[in-house]
């Protein structure tokens, strides 16, 4: 790739940073497949809050590119708003950003940040050069749904809080693996041992299991591990107050939510 296509990459994703930051408070009126010239695979992902306010991320999936933070691709959230929605990017919030074309599957935290509380909804905007066969997801950890964005939006009540673990966007490409729905979940068993404070997870299952993070019911992360979890059983010290927790597990399959109480 030479420098004068890098550059005008960029010089676009600057664009869509200004556009996204200033003129974001309405929503897109489709959600149709409306191809670019240039090609490129876009997910256009709306929230709403209970008074109306439309925040939109985008996500591209472009090659050369990582899930981390990649400078003239990725635009951060400069201006947040009472309710608000971002990307959660090595813990940091962006409204843009672009990941490698998927393979796959394709993950994405999705971050929230609610001061009034009440009512909020997921929406596709807009899918652009997103094959139709591909799986669009929001999945909201804290209920256990996986709720498909092309069937409809999906809308769910919050109390006030930063929840950086609840919700995230799950794309899936069915003709390259199975879906997360599809491998039994049933294989990964969960349990708190008191007397040790530790979370112990077992694993029954051939499938690799990538990283594991335990959350809260305000959405905070309180441990996240990417080592060591190719053993079959994991232990994991949880020193918390008494309470039910979320074990988020991110497997090569796809990513699904237990739940577990401690104390």
């Amino acid at each position: 790739m030479n420098s004068n296509t890098i550059l005008q990459k960029r010089l676009w994703m600057f664009t869509c940073l200004l556009i996204l930051n200033f003129g974001q408070v309405f929503p897109c009126s489709t959600i149709e497949n409306n191809p670019p010239e240039d090609g490129i695979p876009r997910i256009r992902l709306g929230f709403e809050d209970k008074v109306g306010f439309h925040r939109q991320l985008m996500v591209a999936f472009i090659e050369g590119t990582t899930d981390g933070y990649d400078f003239g691709y990725d635009g951060a959230l400069n201006e947040e708003q009472l309710n608000d929605a971002f990307w959660l990017i090595e813990q940091e919030r962006y409204v843009i950003q672009a990941v490698a074309p998927v393979e796959d599957r394709f993950n994405a935290n999705v971050g929230t940040d609610i001061k009034s509380g009440g009512e909020i909804t997921f929406m596709i905007d807009q899918l652009e050069n997103i094959p139709a066969d591909f799986q669009v997801y929001i999945v909201d950890n804290l209920h256990g749904v996986q709720h498909d964005l092309r069937e409809g939006n999906y809308t769910t009540h919050t109390g006030v809080g930063n929840f950086n673990g609840r919700f995230s966007l799950d794309v899936v490409n069915p003709s390259e693996t199975l879906s997360a729905l599809g491998f039994d979940r049933s294989q990964f068993q969960i349990h708190y041992d008191l007397h040790t404070q530790k979370l112990w997870l077992i694993n029954a299952s051939d499938i690799q299991i990538k990283r594991l993070m335990i959350y809260d019911l305000l959405g905070r992360m309180i441990s996240s591990r990417q080592d060591n979890l190719v053993q079959n059983t994991i232990e994991v010290p949880i020193q918390q107050p008494k309470g039910v927790y979320i074990a988020n597990i991110e497997t090569e399959n796809g990513q699904f939510s237990k739940k577990f109480i401690v104390g």
